[in-house]
């Protein structure tokens, strides 16, 4: 009997945390001023600012297979079409807030998301 309520304490603290974890990420991220930033490798190809598009704007970008289509808004972005076989990046959705990536692993190319002009120095 002991160890079963042992058991329901470490849950409850694990559960917790994790709650504590999102509230955490959902009040620090960014959801506004984003710059998506495009890189194949190690080298940025791409800055597109989130804050200047009025619509949904395509971009291609060049990957080790072929063509990876972005669809940009300024809502978020999202890979729209990926010339690997896998297509996992696809299906990741689109990225809104800060901290967020998309990674196409066969095209080296990921996109991460990140804010501009705000300086969060201590």
């Amino acid at each position: 009997m002991r160890k079963f309520r042992n058991d329901i304490i470490l849950v409850g603290c694990l559960l917790g945390i994790v709650i504590i974890a999102f509230i955490c990420f959902q009040v620090f991220s960014q959801k506004d001023h984003l710059e998506a930033h495009v890189y194949h490798g190690n080298e940025l190809v791409e800055v597109i600012d989130l804050d200047t598009l009025l619509e949904e704007t395509t971009f291609q970008v060049r990957g080790d297979l072929g063509t990876v289509v972005i669809v940009a808004s300024s809502k978020g972005v999202r890979i729209l079409d990926a010339g690997c076989s896998d297509r996992i990046c696809i299906h990741q959705g689109m990225i809104s807030t800060t901290a967020q990536t998309i990674t196409c692993l066969p095209n080296k190319i990921y996109i991460k998301l990140e804010g501009k002009g705000v300086d969060v120095g201590i």
